[in-house]
């Protein structure tokens, strides 16, 4: 009996010595659950890597969507689409012309006189919201970058505004026009505060 117990602790020794050289445990790949992704996104060490600290960058991504497909998907914008459907000009922004579009959201046309919107909307008034809408619309594409200071912009509905560009804030006819435009396949989306009508 007692050479048994013997013999059980030395394989419990050699075993554990065993365990502790192999640095790098073999899986079975057969056995193993876990998945590898790749990532979405580009990880760099930041500039305090003495803590391990990670900053995320966004890979570059070529424009998928067009200008209407990606103002659809703004719940900021369900007055605007209504307006264009409205007016007959939705088609123009999914096209393959390429336009810069200021897009006023929910909010500017509440800033509208009571019962305006509804107002703008009625078929009756379908030649007055039109000439309203084009005047968001430039037949360009500008981006924050390229929309310079004091340039002019000439719309589709023949009004001619003035770009005012300092110190990071962009305006259009002061009205204040959103950071971070969007690339779309047939142009850029910005995003306005107000409405574009005088």
């Amino acid at each position: 009996m007692r050479q048994f117990f013997h013999f059980l602790i030395l394989f419990l020794i050699f075993s554990s010595c065993e365990n502790h050289n192999n640095k790098y445990p073999i899986i079975d790949p057969l056995q193993s659950t876990a998945v590898q992704k790749k990532p979405d996104s580009l990880n760099v060490l930041s500039a305090d890597s003495s803590k391990g600290r990670t900053a995320t960058i966004a890979q570059p991504t070529v424009p998928t969507k067009s200008l209407l497909d990606n103002v659809s998907l703004s719940m900021d914008h369900t007055l605007f689409i209504a307006a264009l459907q409205s007016a007959g000009l939705d088609n123009i922004l999914s096209g393959k012309k390429v336009y810069t579009v200021f897009a006023p959201t929910d909010e500017a046309f509440k800033k509208l006189p009571h019962g305006g919107v509804n107002t703008m909307l009625k078929a009756s008034n379908k030649d007055m919201l039109r000439q309203i809408l084009l005047n968001h619309i430039v037949a360009s594409n500008f981006t924050s970058l390229t929309l310079k200071d004091g340039t002019s912009l000439k719309t589709l509905g023949g009004k001619t505004f003035k770009v005012d560009n300092k110190d990071g804030r962009l305006m259009i006819n002061g009205v204040s026009i959103r950071s971070g435009e969007i690339a779309c396949t047939n142009g850029t989306l910005f995003i306005a505060d107000g409405l574009l009508t005088n």
